[in-house]
């Protein structure tokens, strides 16, 4: 046989190879659409409270004294906060790094994205270590504005972590036009498309918002965005009296409005704490649309002279399916991401996932090698067939 026919015949093998791998992709995404969803990062632990030292702090300055006012070009600024003194107990939280995951976190944000990142490092012990200072410095220098906030009395180290995101908006340094987005210090970001939504003209960004219509969930703290205008407008019930944001400190009353909410929501669980409080304070913006038969107008005890089901597309940006996250529990919903959005817009950890790991996915999305050639082709592949 000439050496050309059984070339063209492994050639055509191949492709015949390849053509089936895209059907096959193809109905696994197309044909089965259950989403497998991620926890959030902390939960609260029972840990010994003292009153710490109050150490410096390195505060961005308000350039001579700017009003808070629309003059002023708009800043998006990423707030996250990490427990020092311990993780969660629980779902394998314990021996999370995330620590570790910070600086890897601040660095895709400063690679894909405008934005500034705000670090609130909460600390239980009554002195601060050099350990901390030289953790907190080197931050720093990565260009992230950080926080050292002692724990305080009648809260946890981890539930001050995640609730004192909520409180970024009173620094002097945040005008009235910039938009605050909660993260998580372990969702990697992996492509400028994840930005993409803040350029829109809305007041409220809810990037999981299909989650939440489709699970009956919380909207998920990666990621949420408002206009700092409109932050300083809700959680009204917070006494700052005792803050001094000034020096990058607040969260004192955190104690007490976690205990006027659970009056008013009646939390079942201290997991969710802070984003049953955020959710309930975002619906009652009266910005924020969801189904009149939403199970959540009734758990968060939203005002029902509210309008609940109405257009809200000047105001509130709902973040489709697509823009839910990667992760390594489910290589099934990672191609149902790749297939109807294009590529990962996220990258975020299972609880049982170590070091190693994060340096890896860290170094694939830095070198631009999270996105398989391969898996782009079939996925193409997959799309044309299906047309």
């Amino acid at each position: 046989m000439p050496c050309w026919r059984k070339t063209g015949s492994a050639v055509w093998k191949t492709l015949l190879t390849f053509y089936f791998l895209a059907i096959s992709c193809y109905i696994l995404i197309v044909v089965q659409n259950n989403y497998t969803r991620i926890l959030p990062q902390n939960v609260p632990q029972s840990m010994t409270q003292n009153v710490p030292q109050i150490v410096r702090q390195n505060v961005p300055q308000n350039p001579q004294n700017v009003p808070q006012n629309d003059t002023v070009p708009s800043v998006t600024w990423i707030t996250m906060g990490l427990c020092w003194s311990g993780n969660a107990q629980i779902l394998g939280k314990n021996e999370f790094p995330y620590k570790e995951a910070v600086p890897l976190s601040i660095q895709l944000w400063n690679k894909f994205t405008p934005a500034k990142v705000i670090v609130q490092i909460i600390y239980s012990d009554q002195v601060v270590s050099p350990e901390l200072v030289d953790y907190r410095d080197s931050l720093e220098k990565l260009g992230a504005t950080v926080f050292l906030v002692p724990t305080g009395e009648d809260i946890t180290c981890v539930q001050k972590s995640q609730l004192i995101r909520l409180l970024a908006h009173y620094f002097p340094f945040i005008h009235d036009n910039d938009i605050i987005v909660t993260a998580d210090v372990d969702a990697f970001v992996m492509t400028e498309e994840l930005y993409k939504p803040l350029t829109l003209d809305r007041k409220i960004y809810l990037y999981r918002y299909a989650n939440t219509l489709d699970s009956g969930f919380t909207f998920m703290m990666p990621f949420i965005g408002i206009k700092a205008s409109l932050w300083r407008k809700m959680f009204q019930n917070y006494d700052v009296s005792k803050d001094h944001p000034e020096k990058g400190l607040v969260g004192k009353g955190l104690p007490k409005m976690v205990e006027y909410y659970n009056k008013k929501l009646n939390f079942d669980s201290s997991w969710y704490v802070d984003q049953n409080i955020f959710s309930h304070e975002i619906l009652s913006t009266g910005l924020c649309s969801l189904p009149k038969n939403h199970v959540l107008w009734e758990k968060l005890k939203i005002d029902q002279n509210l309008p609940k089901e109405f257009d809200d597309r000047k105001t509130c940006w709902h973040g489709p399916a697509t823009f839910e996250d990667c992760n390594n529990a489910s290589f099934e919903r990672n191609m149902k991401l790749r297939y109807h959005g294009g590529n990962c817009k996220w990258w975020h950890f299972a609880p049982n996932e170590r070091y190693p790991a994060l340096t890896s996915k860290f170094d694939q999305i830095m070198s631009g090698r999270s996105e398989n050639p391969l898996v782009n082709y079939l996925m193409k592949a997959a799309k044309s067939f299906h047309q």
